[in-house]
């Protein structure tokens, strides 16, 4: 979840929601659905994404599963998040909002267009 939130831009209930569906490998694309203005939203992320994509298991028709091989809920992300922050000694708090504004950061520091930003962030 978090590589999908730092390399994508979508916000965390994007993601927990995403489904086999919404990715396209041929075209190289992900439907994001259920948006937090309502307007779904398609976005065209990096080789890396869609490889890492590729090599995840399908148990559901949801990408991201728990262990129970169904849809995660945002308080058992939370719940696996923050065993796996002090498994790795990692104690500053930070929200998975920050992520999206790392993403946006990155692609603008590597010479990207602002307004083709904004749509990939589904900002109006």
């Amino acid at each position: 979840v978090v590589f999908l939130l730092a390399h994508t831009g979508a916000r965390l209930d994007e993601i927990l929601k995403l489904r086999w569906r919404d990715v396209n490998f041929e075209n190289g694309t992900i439907q994001l659905l259920w948006t937090k203005n309502g307007e779904d939203r398609l976005i065209q992320p990096s080789n890396e994404v869609l490889n890492y994509l590729k090599s995840l298991p399908r148990f559901c028709e949801n990408v991201v599963v728990s262990q129970y091989k169904k849809q995660w809920t945002h308080s058992q992300y939370r719940k696996q998040f923050n065993k796996f922050r002090q498994k790795i000694g990692f104690h500053i708090y930070w929200c998975n909002h920050v992520l999206r504004h790392s993403f946006a950061t990155n692609y603008l520091k590597q010479g990207n267009d602002m307004v083709q930003l904004q749509k990939i962030l589904g900002h109006k």
